[in-house]
């Protein structure tokens, strides 16, 4: 039996968690994405509302809602993660693998501990580039190139243009964007907000893999 999820138990209520309970939720979510990764599937919808409390909630998570899932072989896909979680390359409609996942657990996590969602607003282009200016990529254009869709839709240069034919605005990503502050507020544990920036990679190559996620500082250490 199963309890309620994060955003019911904690988001909504705006309920502070402790860093103990952040790394329970972190550490249960590792290793389902570690048994996914081994089945060769990607959930492709990580956000707070699939991830549930057991009954018990000394024991742990469980993820849900495995609608959008989809095995690594099979990855031709437009339209994937809820909009706030949606990782870059999907956005672009580039190849993508299990580092979306990871993207989405970021997020999650930055939202769990802020009770702030990351990227709030209304167009993907808008949330793009605050992804670009978290990390400082710079790249967008080659990124872009591996996709037709990212391409002409909606890539200028290094911004990005919202809207259709003669009839858009150009959303340029500000020099600098630090996650740090927001989770300082909360006291936040220095590795977590180590852990959360290494999963908000911009590139999905160097971003962190559920292996070495799982041997991060924070998921280790006893609090």
């Amino acid at each position: 039996m199963l309890g309620a999820s994060l955003y019911s138990a904690i988001i909504k209520p705006n309920i502070a968690i402790s860093m103990r309970e952040a790394q329970i939720i972190l550490r249960d979510m590792l290793v389902c994405l570690k048994f996914l990764k081994s089945a060769g599937v990607i959930h492709c919808d990580i956000k707070p509302e699939n991830i549930l409390y057991r009954l018990d909630q000394s024991k742990g998570i469980k993820l849900i809602d495995f609608g959008s899932a989809t095995f690594a072989n099979d990855v031709d896909y437009d339209y994937l993660q809820t909009r706030p979680y949606r990782a870059p390359e999907i956005i672009l409609g580039c190849y993508f693998d299990f580092a979306v996942d990871m993207w989405s657990l970021g997020c999650v996590m930055y939202e769990i501990v802020t009770n702030k969602v990351l990227f709030n607003y209304k167009t993907v282009q808008e949330n793009m580039a605050k992804a670009m200016s978290l990390t400082g990529f710079t790249g967008l254009e080659q990124l872009a190139s591996l996709s037709k869709k990212g391409r002409k839709s909606f890539v200028l240069g290094n911004a990005l243009k919202v809207g259709e034919g003669n009839e858009f605005s150009v959303v340029i990503p500000k020099q600098e964007c630090d996650i740090s502050v927001d989770l300082k507020e909360r006291n936040c544990d220095p590795h977590l907000i180590d852990f959360i920036k290494r999963c908000l990679v911009f590139d999905p190559a160097a971003r962190l893999k559920v292996e070495d996620a799982l041997n991060h500082e924070f998921a280790r250490k006893n609090i």
